[in-house]
This record gives structure tokens, C-alpha cells and sequence, in this order.
């Protein structure tokens, strides 16, 4: 028989999973006909506590979750931030506290300082925005050895992490290949910028990009890919170089960073209205120009749902043993136009 978990309980009784916590935990704000409910089908099914929780139980330890991401202020990092901090608060009851402890730039040597004061510290259990760097990877499958590991945003792999929540970055590439080909019909000449190759998401969408292309639309010529690293003059410039070398470009693909160079291009040379773009994440000034008409689609990575179920998922399986379904979850792939960005369900969850 398979292990009995706080949602089996949960939904049996027809109650939520917070609702059995707690009873199990004999804490207020339950109808006493609800606890006798609860009790009762805990007590049929021979319910007890994982571990690791019981552990922690025992050692009158509250449970702590840190979580680290990079540190920047922008509406992507944001929004992560407010997802966290819901999962936060629905936890707090539980005697979970979350702490965020964020890079203050993009430095490999500077996470794994963080992963190390992680352990020193004694954490249950931890969420973070890996950095792509060989060390950081040993380590986290180091410490996944000894504690739950959720990742986030960035899937580096199989690390012994519990699971990863964020977007399948090839699929979101294949979508946007759609995208693109629908706009231009079928044809036209089209540029494929990435920020960095060295960043594995960034290649994904782009190959699952290119993939898609040939494969449903041989009649649009992929004229170049280049990097921009996230560079917005650099973009500007790239542009200038791609658009004199190659003539006519109908479309342009951005697969992250670099959207404001290549926006503020195209309305330089009054080019808006002929070149589609299609891009990912709402970045800078990526809002104010799908409703310009400058970008055409923005494929968004719904960022406050990979921070609340990253934190949720985590704590569930400290609380009561209960796993994801799966080890990679995939967010939605969030397309928007200037008719809908401005219409977002969990933008107010925060």
C-alpha cells in the first residue's frame, strides 16, 4: 500500500490540505465537526508523519526554507519575489518561516558562498535559480544528498533536486516559430537573436525555434542567429550590420534580452509596421510596445507561479512526505498581445 499523505486525507474529508495540517497539528480555526471528520479518516488510513518531519517535530525545530535568486530589482525578478512571499504566508501557520538570500550580481563564486551558509545554517530544505556553472551543480548535488532541493527558472539538469518549476524553454522556442509563421504567412526572411550561448534556456528556445521552422515552414529563409548578450546597444548595432548585409528582414525573434535595442531600431527606420517580432519575458520596455504595435507576441514564463510552487512544493514534502508528480513541472507557456498583457491573474495573488 502506498504511503498515506496529508492530501489523500485531505481529500477524503473534502477539505483542503492546510485544513489537515491543522487538525493533525491541534491547532484553532476548525469546526469540531470537521476535526472529528479529519481524525477519523486519518485514523482509518493509519496516517503517521514522514520522517523528516516527525524529526524535525521532535527536535521542536521549525521548519526553514531559504531560498536564493539573483538580486536584481526588475518586473521579471519581481514578480518571483511576490509568488515567494505568497507561499510564505500560506505556510507561516505551518510554523514554516522562508528566507530570501539573493546574489548581488550574477556570480557563481557569490552562490556557492550562499549554498554553503545554506548548510551552515542548518536550512530543511532549499529553492534556488541555479547559476550554469560545473560548481555549483557538484554542490547542489551535494547538498540534495542531505536535504530537499526545488529548482527554479533555470533547469540545469538532473541535480537530485526534487523538481524543477519553470518553462520548458524548447517548447516555448517551437511556439514562437508558430507565432512568427502565422504573421508572415508562410514566408519572409527572419533573424534569430539569443542573448548567450552559453546559457542552456536561451539555446533552447532558439533550437526548438529553428526546429519548428524547418519543419513546418520551409518557405521563411532563417537568414542569421547571433548573440546579443542581452545587450540593448549592441542589438541596435547588430540590426544596422544584419539588415544592410541581408537586405529585407520580415521578422525578428528574440529569445531573451536585447528587445528595447531592437524596438528602438525598428521605430528609428520606420520599420514598426513591416518587421513582426515575436520575443520572451516581459522585460523593460516590452508592454509598452506590444501595445504600440512594435512587438507582435511576448511569450511570458508565468515568474510568480514558479516561486509560490517551487516554495509549496518544497514545503509539502517537509511537511508530510508528499512528492510533486512529477520532477520537471512545466509553467504555462504565457503568450500575450497588447490585447491581453495587460491581464494577469497573479498579479493580484501578490
Amino acid at each position: 500500500m502506498s504511503k498515506v499523505t496529508i492530501k489523500m486525507i485531505a481529500d477524503r474529508a473534502g477539505v483542503s490540505r492546510g485544513t489537515v495540517d491543522r487538525v493533525l497539528n491541534r491547532r484553532p480555526y476548525v469546526s469540531d465537526e470537521i476535526r472529528r471528520r479529519v481524525l477519523d479518516i486519518a485514523e482509518e488510513l493509519h496516517y503517521s508523519p514522514n520522517p523528516a518531519a516527525r524529526a524535525l517535530k521532535n527536535n521542536d525545530r521549525k521548519i526553514a526554507v531559504r531560498v536564493l535568486i539573483p538580486s536584481q530589482k526588475s518586473a521579471y525578478s519581481d514578480a518571483i519575489r511576490l509568488g515567494i512571499a505568497a507561499a510564505a504566508r500560506e505556510f507561516a501557520s505551518a510554523g514554516v518561516s522562508v528566507e530570501l538570500a539573493e546574489t548581488a550580481e550574477i556570480s557563481c563564486d557569490e552562490q556557492l558562498a550562499l549554498l554553503d551558509r545554506a548548510e551552515q545554517d542548518g536550512v530543511s530544505g532549499l529553492a534556488i535559480i541555479p547559476y550554469e556553472d560545473e560548481r555549483i551543480l557538484r554542490r547542489l548535488r551535494s547538498l540534495a544528498k542531505r536535504i530537499p532541493v526545488a529548482t527554479m527558472n533555470t533547469d540545469v539538469g538532473d541535480v537530485g533536486d526534487l523538481c524543477y518549476v519553470g518553462q520548458n524553454h524548447y517548447a516555448c522556442g517551437r511556439v514562437a516559430a508558430q507565432l512568427m509563421g502565422l504573421l508572415l504567412g508562410g514566408q519572409g526572411n527572419v533573424l534569430v537573436s539569443l542573448g548567450y550561448e552559453a546559457i542552456t534556456s536561451h539555446k533552447q528556445r532558439r533550437d526548438g525555434f529553428l526546429d519548428c521552422m524547418r519543419k513546418k515552414y520551409p518557405g521563411i529563409r532563417i537568414c542569421n542567429t547571433f548573440e546579443n548578450r542581452e545587450d540593448d546597444e549592441a542589438m541596435y548595432r547588430i540590426m544596422e550590420e544584419r539588415t544592410a548585409r541581408f537586405g529585407r528582414i520580415d521578422g525578428v525573434y528574440v529569445c531573451a534580452g536585447g528587445i528595447d535595442g531592437l524596438c528602438r531600431y525598428l521605430l528609428e527606420h520606420g520599420l514598426e509596421e513591416r518587421v513582426s517580432v515575436v520575443c520572451s519575458d516581459f522585460v523593460n520596455n516590452t508592454v509598452a510596445m506590444l501595445k504600440r504595435g512594435v512587438i507582435d507576441f511576448a511569450i511570458g514564463e508565468q515568474l510568480f507561479e514558479q516561486g509560490y510552487f517551487a516554495v509549496k512544493l518544497l514545503t509539502e514534502y517537509l511537511l508530510d512526505g508528499t512528492r510533486p508528480a512529477a520532477r520537471k513541472l512545466y509553467t504555462n507557456i504565457d503568450i500575450r498581445t497588447s490585447e491581453n498583457i495587460d491581464y494577469s491573474f497573479s498579479a493580484y495573488r501578490g
